[in-house]
Parts: structure tokens; C-alpha cells; sequence
């Protein structure tokens, strides 16, 4: 468990590989919240009904059955089962699979691992997309650190073991969008209108017409006059980037996501 390569240090995956199991369309590894879905078939039942358990206590979310409420940390676990048919009398409420983990407990020894995982941008290439609209590279700062520590209470008697992991992420995503001109935004739509016009004669030109007319006929040379113009609309386009791609009218830029968290697991 320790070796394999996760994204994210999700436990979910580990039932991956399990013959018979096949990601849903919705299955989402990245995060450790209750919006991080683990939609899977196993034997081809569908993918809410399985059933996740941490030492055989229940962990799926019973509004939807498609998340879990607790992701241990992956130094934490000491054994991942996944029960695919002929289910023994313990296990109910599942017709998919039963996926359980057993979390370590500690040991006559005192024992302990720090770790940590990072991302950066400054080993990352630069988006497509932005790289073609001039923009900078995006921001990526991941960083996925923690430690675990256990041994005796009392030997033989009692043990202890506590984990806690945590992740800072800053990631910056690319988006790219068709987005007004500077001319579009003052009405003069004459720069870009090659669409054909449109089989059904009682169906409109997709460039601006003018609502006023009859036969939808387009304003004269395309542009609409200034008296015509919403002020609350001009300032809304205002909101809009100019184009920044010097082949066509798109524009590119980035986004800011941010995630922070900890996961702590004790057991005695």
C-alpha cells in the first residue's frame, strides 16, 4: 500500500484493482471530502451499492451512498480487504462489494514515519492554452505532509497509535472561452459573421437582428445603433477579458483553486 502510486494518498483506489471493479464516470480520487465521490461497479451492480467500512464500522455517506465521511491516511491502514461475492453473515446492505480497512494499532515497539509529498510549478510545463494566449504559467504549490507515531501503553497489555496528515494545495486551472471583441462589445458585430443562413426561412440569422422587425432582418451593416444599447448590459460586458489569442476571438486565463485540511486518526 505504501508503494503505489495514488493520487491524492485517496485509499479508494486501492479497490481499483481488484478484478471486476470499474470506475464510474463520476469517480473522483483527488480530495478527502465528503465531495470526493467513489462511484464504482464490482461484478457489474451499480455503484452506490457498496459498502466502505473502517475497522467494521460503516463510513459511507447514507444520503447518496456515493461518498465516504473519513480518509484515513494511507500510513495509517494496516490491512484493505474488498469482499466482491459470498458475503459471510457480518456483512449486509451491499449488493456491490464490501471494502473494508483495518487501521494499525501499534506494537510492543515504539515506531514512527514523517513524510511528505509535493507538487510545484516550477517543474511543470505551461498550459497549451495559455502558453497560445500569452498567459503566465498557472500556480501549483501541493504540498502533502504528516507523520505517524505508536508503541506501548503497557506492554502487552496496551498500545497507542496516532497519525495526522496534512495538505496545502494553491492550484491555478486554465480557462478558455469564445469571449466578446472590443468592437462586439460596443455593438458592431460586422467583424465575424460567417454563419450561413438557416434552412427554415421563419428561423432568425444567428448574428443580431433586430427584435422590432417582422422578418428578424439584421441591422444595417450589422452593427446596432448606439441609442440601442443597454447601459446595464455594456457595463456586464465590461466584466468579460478582450480576446488575448492573436488567430481567433478566445481568451485564456486562470483560475484559483485553494484547498487545505488535516486528517487525524488515533486508536488505542
Amino acid at each position: 500500500m505504501a508503494e503505489l502510486p495514488l493520487i491524492a494518498r485517496n485509499y479508494s483506489q486501492f479497490a481499483l484493482m481488484v478484478p471486476g471493479v470499474s470506475p464510474g464516470e463520476g469517480f473522483n480520487a483527488r480530495g478527502t471530502g465528503i465531495d470526493t465521490l467513489v462511484d464504482m461497479s464490482v461484478n457489474g451492480n451499480a455503484s452506490n451499492q457498496n459498502l466502505w467500512t473502517i475497522d467494521g464500522v460503516n463510513n459511507v455517506d447514507v444520503g447518496s451512498n456515493r461518498t465516504l465521511l473519513v480518509y484515513p491516511s494511507i500510513d495509517s491502514i494496516q490491512e484493505f480487504r474488498v469482499e466482491r461475492n459470498s458475503f459471510s453473515a457480518e456483512f449486509g446492505q451491499a449488493q456491490g462489494a464490501v471494502i473494508n480497512l483495518i487501521t494499525k494499532g501499534g506494537s510492543n515497539q515504539f515506531h514512527g514515519t514523517l513524510f511528505e509529498f509535493f507538487r510545484n510549478d516550477a517543474l511543470n510545463a505551461t498550459d497549451f492554452l495559455l502558453n497560445k494566449g500569452g498567459q503566465p504559467k498557472g500556480e501549483l504549490n501541493y504540498n502533502n505532509y504528516g507523520f505517524n507515531f505508536n508503541g506501548p501503553i503497557k506492554k502487552n497489555k496496551a498500545f497507542f497509535f496516532w497519525s495526522e496528515e496534512w495538505r496545502r494545495e494553491r492550484r491555478a486551472y486554465a480557462l478558455s472561452a469564445r469571449v466578446p471583441t472590443a468592437a462586439e462589445k460596443l455593438g458592431d458585430f460586422s467583424g465575424l459573421l460567417t454563419d450561413p443562413l438557416p434552412d427554415d426561412p421563419n428561423t432568425c440569422r444567428p448574428d443580431p437582428n433586430d427584435p422590432t422587425l417582422i422578418n428578424c432582418d439584421p441591422f444595417p451593416g450589422n452593427r446596432i445603433p448606439a441609442n440601442r444599447l443597454s447601459p446595464v448590459g455594456l457595463a456586464l460586458l465590461r466584466v468579460y477579458p478582450d480576446p488575448n489569442n492573436p488567430t481567433d476571438p478566445t481568451g485564456a486565463k486562470t483560475g484559483s483553486q485553494r484547498q487545505s485540511n488535516r486528517l487525524a486518526l488515533g486508536r488505542i
